[in-house]
């Protein structure tokens, strides 16, 4: 059982002070999940906490004003990245060796659905 506690009520009895988030995990008027939610699953799904491995992870983006991003590699050779854009503005990435391999983006252009998938071409 995976309980996550992205923004929450004030809970007394676990001694938490409350943690509003901009937004919340689910629509409230249709009960589709949002971005956060759709982000959190994505990460649920794709990062297996027992076996990947973080990797130091460059960036040209030295400042780290604009991308915050961090490789893994897994015991079973599975490589992945995980991006963030920090800015409400394109950013654009390359990422050497990667032509073929697949990218999982969650936006405004996935609207209240999942991470619309592409693969990277050069």
């Amino acid at each position: 059982l995976l309980l996550l506690l992205i923004g929450y009520p004030e809970l007394p009895d676990l001694q938490l002070q409350p943690q509003y988030p901009s937004v919340a995990l689910l629509n409230w008027t249709t009960g589709e999940g949002t971005a956060k939610y759709w982000t959190s699953k994505l990460l649920i799904e794709t990062a297996d906490i027992d076996n990947d491995q973080a990797v130091v992870t460059q960036t040209t983006d030295v400042s780290g004003e604009n991308i915050f991003s961090q490789g893994f590699i897994g015991k079973n050779g599975r490589r992945w990245v995980l991006i963030i854009n920090k800015r409400y503005t394109n950013v654009d990435v390359f990422l050497p060796g990667s032509t073929g391999g697949r990218m999982q983006i969650i936006n405004e252009a996935s609207g209240f659905g999942p991470a619309t998938e592409v693969t990277l071409t050069l």
